[in-house]
């Protein structure tokens, strides 16, 4: 580890982007309040860790070699300090939002041959399909701009909103904004892999309808996924658990036989297509809405959003138990195009750089490493310029 620190990790850009601020008065000792932890072989946990420049940081990941690092908020006094201040006096002042996405959160609904820790090219498509709804509602719904994706290192990925104005945000917004975006609620006490859905009403909100670009990405991978490769379809059970609490048994008799009917059809397309016009016909399409969203929508651990407090796995971790190195990643990218060939998916489990081959100077792990690194360079270069012009802004006034 402390070869990977001293050679590879990017201290000084990560050290750039978390001082970035508008406030030209913070900008000294942004970095010195923000709180780091370290997690040392041997499961031993170190919070509120901070250091004044990149310098420091940089001497102590060498020296320390932590096997995760986690990044916190930014406080009102360093960290390190915390217990010389009045009981009660030490405050969280500001913090990216973050949004995590777990694999294991999908457990209830994946077909391939995973399960816990085990992921695949097939239910990977969940983490995209989350990515891409993630990105579409934040950036068009709260008009957010800088949304920074990271491949957790294992099993899932992180989020984080970047904008000045989002960092000053208290829990209070970022509670209300975690409840407009999380409609999936989990399992129910009767059946558990029957989710709960809050769409507001029976009509869903405007957001979340077939109309919306949410439902447009969620349908893409449902059918993909679910519907062509694992012929969810041909499992009745799967998808009458959808109807399970409804009052109208006549709508749930007719699903019934309508996938009776339809189990070994050969183009599982048109099947969908076909149940999506009963449901019409039958003046139920909210089941569609329901369906779709069941199986693909984003589950987020809301808590991870919400609170100030909470760290979050830095970019560029390792991850202990697979070597994988945690990397920002591009939006994946859906060809909507049938005689378009489809994009050459990135697969982060297996195309992320490992630190066993950045040890051994591998050229093509560090290669994908440098990939990243300058990925995120430009976006810290983005979200400094957006900074600058606030300053300016702010300077006029």
């Amino acid at each position: 580890m402390q070869v990977y620190y001293n050679t590879y990790f990017p201290t000084d850009k990560l050290c750039d982007w978390l001082s970035n601020t508008s406030d030209v008065s913070q900008k000294k000792t942004l970095l010195s309040r923000r709180e780091f932890s370290f997690t040392l072989p041997g499961d031993i946990y170190l919070r509120y860790q901070s250091f004044p420049t990149s310098d420091d940081f940089k001497k102590a990941l060498v020296q320390k070699a932590p096997e995760k690092i986690d990044i916190g908020a930014v406080y009102n006094v360093p960290p390190v300090d915390h217990s010389s201040v009045a009981l009660g006096s030490f405050l969280a002042k500001e913090k990216e939002m973050v949004f995590d996405i777990d694999m294991n959160d999908y457990n209830n609904v994946r077909m391939c041959e995973c399960k816990d820790a085990q992921v695949c090219h097939e239910c990977w498509d969940l983490m995209n399909c989350a990515q891409l709804v993630l990105h579409s509602l934040l950036t068009e719904e709260f008009g957010f701009e800088h949304l920074l994706f990271v491949f957790s290192g294992r099993r899932g990925i992180h989020c984080w909103v970047c904008d000045p104005r989002v960092r000053l945000m208290n829990q209070e917004v970022r509670s209300a904004i975690v409840s407009f975006i999380q409609i999936y609620q989990g399992s129910n006490e009767n059946n558990a892999e029957r989710s709960q859905l809050n769409l507001f009403t029976k009509t869903p909100h405007i957001s979340f309808s077939q109309e919306s670009e949410v439902f447009s990405i969620c349908e893409h991978y449902f059918v993909e996924l679910f519907v062509e490769k694992w012929n969810i379809l041909g499992h009745k059970d799967k998808i009458l658990n959808i109807f399970i609490n409804t009052k109208d048994s006549e709508i749930k008799k007719e699903v019934e036989e309508f996938l009776e009917k339809h189990t070994k059809v050969s183009h599982k397309e048109s099947t969908w297509t076909a149940l999506k016009d009963l449901l019409k016909k039958k003046k139920k399409p909210h089941f569609v809405v329901d369906i779709v969203y069941t199986f693909v929508y984003p589950r987020l651990d809301a808590n991870v959003s919400k609170h100030l407090n909470h760290l979050l796995k830095s970019p560029f971790c390792v991850h202990p138990k697979t070597g994988t190195v945690s990397i920002p990643i591009d939006l994946p990218q859906i060809s909507n195009d049938e005689e378009e060939e489809t994009p050459n998916k990135f697969y982060p489990p297996e195309d992320s750089p490992n630190i066993h081959k950045l040890i051994d100077e591998d050229k093509e792990h560090v290669t994908r490493l440098k990939s990243a690194v300058t990925r995120f360079g430009n976006f810290i270069r983005k979200l400094n310029k957006e900074t600058k012009q606030k300053q300016s802004d702010d300077m006029k006034f």
